[in-house]
């Protein structure tokens, strides 16, 4: 028997359990509205005990509940996807695969456990579990044919995990993409590796006293998987075509794309903007007054945003909840402001002279740190910011940063720790080999607009 037929099997046995009388009426039409659809359809919370009665009771639908609780491997998914309605209706309506695969590699074991697939994306859920030593893993996922040969034009989310507690992160297609039946996907598991009892740990003892600096890659897991495409429904594209204007910039509200775990708001800019649009503030409203809000399922603890660059082609995607299974048009696009980066570099750049440890063109509320342009332990050279308590909530600086002779790159991981007795907080990054005495680094925004009264558009 497949991993497949053992998971209907299992709906079957559902089926045929006895229900309590209160529910003796809403949960088969549930069951035959979901049997009727089946012919054409196809920021995640780990959670146990209290918290996953909880999320079973308030967030889920009766009928769903009550058949995550019957079939014990839906449980835990039920609660992982508890604050995505997009992700709970897909999963109700028979998108979800049972793949049920484990590898073991230096006592690291990892289980493929379920799979939710549409169009553009697909979402992997897993765990992870090994030696009391490892308190977390990270997951970098590679997705290749089954020859091997890497599969391009796809981004994949974060995924840290708890061990044993199943989690999972999403793999997103660029536009006009899509995923091969047969794929391998390949995980590379790295941990940091405690060094101590860390309930002997100081509170005020930095963390890094007692964890290897350097996560390593413990082990490297491949798995064949097909994708069920017959479970996939058909997309949906709505065209709104309408100019609107914030801030004196242009934006051109192009589509509407809508696939059963997300949809796609595609805005173009007017290139003779005198800004770059860096954030779109909306939300959706169907017929009915339901609303769908900005950012797709990604991982336990971020959203999936945007996709694109308002600087290369003027296009962005935003993802939002869908509307694909209960949705009703017409629809109604409400527009509540924008943040904007100025395109001259003497408002967007910050510059760092790190021998002299200045700087200029810094916002208001932020100084250097004095470690800035210092080498770490590990020879890394340190950028590192204060800002000022409270702040902006706003993330300071875009990943985007311009070396001394003027190339662009963009850093790969950043840091922040927080000082709340002092009123200030650092967030910083670390350059492995930066040969140069200076660095440009970019601002994530230089203004934002709010609209008192929202910007509205309606379409079909």
């Amino acid at each position: 028997m497949t991993r497949n037929e053992e998971y209907l099997a299992l709906l079957s046995q559902l089926e045929a359990a006895p229900l309590p009388p209160s529910l003796t009426d809403s949960v088969p039409k549930a069951h035959a509205k979901a049997r009727r659809r089946r012919s054409w359809q196809a920021s995640l919370i780990s959670l146990s005990g209290a918290a996953a009665a909880f999320a079973l009771a308030v967030n889920l639908s009766a009928p769903f509940a009550l058949a995550c609780g019957k079939v014990p491997i839906l449980k835990d998914l039920a609660a992982a996807v508890a604050t995505s309605p997009s992700m709970k209706a897909a999963i109700e309506h028979d998108y979800i695969q049972y793949v049920g695969q484990s590898q073991t590699e230096n006592g690291i074991t990892l289980a493929l456990e379920y799979l939710i697939l549409d169009r553009t994306q697909l979402n992997i859920f897993c765990t992870v579990s090994g030696p009391e030593r490892y308190d977390s893993y990270f997951l970098h996922s590679f997705l290749s044919i089954p020859d091997g040969e890497p599969l391009n034009n796809y981004g994949v989310s974060g995924s840290m995990f708890t061990p044993g507690e199943l989690g999972g992160f999403s793999v997103h297609t660029d536009p006009g993409v899509s995923f091969p039946e047969n794929m391998l996907l390949t995980f590379q598991v790295t941990a940091m590796e405690r060094t101590s009892d860390t309930a002997t740990i100081s509170l005020d003892t930095p963390a890094a006293n007692h964890y290897d600096v350097e996560p390593q890659v413990i082990a490297t897991l491949t798995f064949p998987i097909t994708l069920d495409l017959h479970r996939l429904g058909p997309s949906r594209q709505v065209d709104i075509g309408q100019w609107i204007e914030l801030d004196g910039q242009r934006l051109l509200v192009q589509t509407l794309d809508i696939d059963a775990t997300q949809a796609r708001l595609t805005v173009v800019s007017d290139p003779d903007n005198s800004k770059w649009c860096e954030g779109l503030l909306f939300t959706l409203r169907d017929v009915h007054g339901k609303e769908y809000k900005p950012g797709s399922w990604a991982t336990s603890n971020s959203n999936y945003v945007a996709q694109g660059d308002d600087r290369e082609g003027g296009q962005v995607v935003y993802y939002l909840e869908s509307p694909y299974f209960d949705g009703q048009g017409p629809y109604t696009l409400s527009i509540s402001g924008a943040d904007w980066l100025d395109k001259a570099d003497d408002k967007r750049l910050v510059k760092v002279d790190l021998t002299n440890n200045s700087a200029t063109g810094l916002p208001q509320g932020v100084t250097l740190d004095p470690d800035c342009g210092k080498l770490t332990v590990a020879g890394q050279m340190r950028l590192a910011f204060r800002v000022a308590d409270p702040a902006d909530p706003h993330t300071l600086f875009s990943w985007r940063y311009y070396d001394g002779a003027g190339k662009t790159h963009h850093f790969n991981q950043g840091w922040q720790s927080g000082h709340p007795e002092e009123n200030f907080y650092v967030v910083g990054f670390d350059l492995t080999n930066y040969p140069y005495d200076t660095i440009a680094l970019e601002l994530s925004h230089t203004s934002s607009t709010q609209l008192e009264t929202p910007l509205e558009i309606e379409f079909e």
